[in-house]
């Protein structure tokens, strides 16, 4: 993937398709990644709600969810 976009191109790509989360080996890229998500969040690019929702199916698959 990263010889045809960028990680912060394709981690956004992954999210706003629906993935609830995207791994890569790099951790030089986490501050531009989530600068990048903070802006499709803040454009209406990646819903907010789709993060959350994301968030919460994370959350309960770790066993780690909020009971309701």
């Amino acid at each position: 993937i990263t010889s045809r976009m960028s990680i912060e191109d394709a981690v956004e790509a992954a999210l706003i398709a629906g993935a609830d989360n995207a791994l890569w080996i790099t951790t030089d890229a986490v501050p531009k990644v989530l600068d990048r998500l903070v802006a499709a969040v803040n454009s209406g690019r990646l819903p907010g709600s789709q993060v959350d929702a994301s968030v919460l199916r994370m959350a309960k698959f770790k066993g780690s969810a909020p009971h309701c």
